[in-house]
């Protein structure tokens, strides 16, 4: 049995940490799961346009 914790960041480094079952858990990325309650605030900022504005931000790594 896998434990699951919600990856949510909630500030200072720190994560939700709620231990998820395989069926409330949400699959974000790999290894990246939400809980239901910040499945729906990471929809609602995606869907608000929220990912594209801050990728946007995101820099190429020039190497040297």
């Amino acid at each position: 049995m896998t434990e699951i914790l919600c990856d949510f960041p909630v500030g200072k480094n720190k994560t939700c940490d709620r231990n998820l079952c395989d069926n409330c858990s949400h699959l974000i990325g790999p290894d990246l799961h939400y809980c239901s309650a910040h499945h729906q605030e990471w929809r609602a900022f995606r869907e608000g346009g929220g990912l594209v504005r801050e990728l946007e931000k995101v820099e190429p790594f020039k190497g040297r």
